[in-house]
């Protein structure tokens, strides 16, 4: 039984479950486990943005606003996501 942390509906998918069931959750386990290395390089591309941000404005330092103000600037970013929009 593969368990199935996808989108899709599927809660889980045994040997019984047709072919395009199983190949779905296999997909979705392969998504799920990708998932960390994209969120780190995600955070790495929203640091530089801050310190870009905040050496363009010549502040001395990059604060919590720098990091917001470039979470927010992705327009698929987590910080629209986080407030729906």
């Amino acid at each position: 039984m593969l368990a199935h942390p996808g989108r899709c509906g599927l809660q889980a998918v045994g040997p019984a479950a047709p072919a395009e069931s199983r190949a779905c959750a296999r997909r979705c386990a392969a998504e799920s486990a990708a998932a960390p290395a994209r969120a780190v390089l995600q955070a790495a591309e929203y640091l530089q943005a801050a310190s870009s941000l905040a050496e363009e404005e010549a502040h001395q330092q990059m604060t919590p606003v720098h990091l917001a103000v470039a979470m927010f600037e992705d327009a698929e970013g987590v910080g629209r996501q986080a407030v729906g929009g």
